[in-house]
């Protein structure tokens, strides 16, 4: 199994300090489970190069004062769930990752949740196959965004039981029991809101069952360290809806700059706006999937990944259009990088979508408009459609939403919407 590229942000086994500086200046590592590794250390960061014939990935955990080892893995006779176990460190979106150090730092060392010999019993003292780590299995059945965001928690939590010592690939989770999930459920509710606590709840719940799945845990250790009731939450709209004036702003300061970087994210704008798609969904757009006639967008990788369609106005077509005239014709990503020169890149943005998020700041900044997210272009998206009278169903399924009751949490009417309502009353 040949292994370069892929960064692990904490592999599996535990090596001592000594060991590694002694390894690290020696240039290798001993042979492990019928697996031969080499080391060579590259500007303070380790580079592995695996080989064998071993179906599971040997993990190292190394603990070198935070300098990762770089991994990749290739090998088409080996179909493991690589990309989650091994736990790339997300580079994630400027905002989200300064959420989650943000949430870290609310945990200091100093809150110790149990004994030293239950934190040993907690730790991963070899490394697990993919497919048998509860954790991998878990996040490899989310979508990419919510890999990030649920993977974040569950590192948390690992690191709330376990001192800092563990994070979500070496936390044993099958040897969670009720009183270690009841401690952390008291822990995360009195330093975080409850809307955070909830969905780092979920994340826990959902690594319980599948280590039950894979017969790591008793039915009875699992109803009853799974066994947490959710907060209760006082509903909070989050983000902003953009006026009319701000959408028209950002489309007029995109048309009067006429570089092929503005007609780029006046494209960009236009999908967001009127299309009403995630930005993870706008990273996957491939040319083919815009309809020039039509102005029929195919979402091919939604949430869950479903597939659904959305459709464009005139004006944002042409706007994708005079994108399109810079671009050209090449089969690929609809939306590209373009240099300072206007030479354009066919190529997908980065999948962690900091490159759209920078690229919305940046557009919004030079046209002197308050800050906004990319998703606030979606809130505002439901907002509209149901401002003009479309019903609730129509507008979920333009914004692939699971439930009505997600799109209601998108509302930005506000009380004006009641207001309008009730002077409709006939006496």
């Amino acid at each position: 199994m040949a292994v370069q590229g892929h960064q692990f942000s904490r592999p599996h086994f535990c090596l001592s300090l000594s060991e590694i500086a002694s390894r690290t200046n020696s240039r290798q590592l001993p042979s492990r489970e019928s697996n031969s590794l080499s080391m060579e250390v590259v500007t303070r960061r380790v580079n592995f190069s695996v080989s064998g014939s071993s179906r599971s990935v040997v993990n190292w955990y190394l603990l070198n004062s935070g300098f990762p080892p770089t991994l990749a893995i290739s090998n088409a006779l080996t179909p493991l769930i690589i990309q989650q176990i091994a736990s790339p460190q997300p580079i994630g979106n400027s905002s989200e990752l300064c959420k989650n150090r943000s949430l870290e730092s609310n945990f200091p060392r100093a809150m110790l949740l149990l004994k030293e010999d239950e934190i040993v019993d907690l730790t991963l003292s070899q490394p697990v196959p993919l497919t048998a780590h509860p954790a991998a299995v878990y996040l490899d059945s989310l979508a990419t965004g919510s890999q990030r965001t649920m993977r974040s928690s569950l590192n948390i939590i690992a690191r709330l039981l376990t001192d800092e010592r563990c994070d979500a690939m070496t936390l044993d989770w099958s040897k969670l029991r009720y009183r270690h999930t009841a401690a952390v459920r008291t822990a995360l509710s009195r330093k975080l809101s409850a809307t955070t606590v909830n969905k780092m709840l979920v994340a826990l719940r959902r690594v319980l069952l599948e280590a039950y799945r894979l017969d790591l845990m008793e039915n009875h250790d699992y109803l009853k360290a799974a066994d947490l009731k959710s907060l209760k939450v006082t509903p909070q709209l989050r983000g902003r809806a953009l006026t009319t004036a701000e959408i028209q702003g950002l489309i007029a300061h995109c048309r009067k700059e006429g570089t092929a970087i503005a007609l780029r994210d006046g494209a960009v704008i236009s999908l967001l706006r009127c299309g009403g798609i995630r930005r993870e969904e706008l990273l996957e757009l491939e040319l083919a999937d815009v309809n020039l006639e039509t102005g029929a967008v195919v979402v091919r990788h939604g949430k869950g990944n479903k597939t659904r369609s959305v459709y464009l106005s005139e004006v944002a077509l042409e706007l994708v259009k005079r994108w399109l005239e810079v671009r050209g014709d090449e089969p690929g990503a609809l939306i590209c990088p373009v240099n300072k020169g206007g030479r354009v890149t066919i190529r997908h943005f980065a999948a962690d979508g900091d490159g759209i998020y920078k690229l919305v700041k940046a557009r919004a900044e030079k046209a002197g408009i308050a800050h906004f997210s990319p998703h606030d272009f979606r809130r505002t998206f439901c907002s509209d459609l149901l401002a003009e009278g479309e019903d609730v169903f129509t507008v979920q399924d333009l914004a692939g939403h699971a439930s009505p009751m997600t799109t209601k949490r998108y509302d930005r009417r506000g009380e004006a919407r009641k207001r309008k309502a009730v002077q409709k009353l006939k006496f």
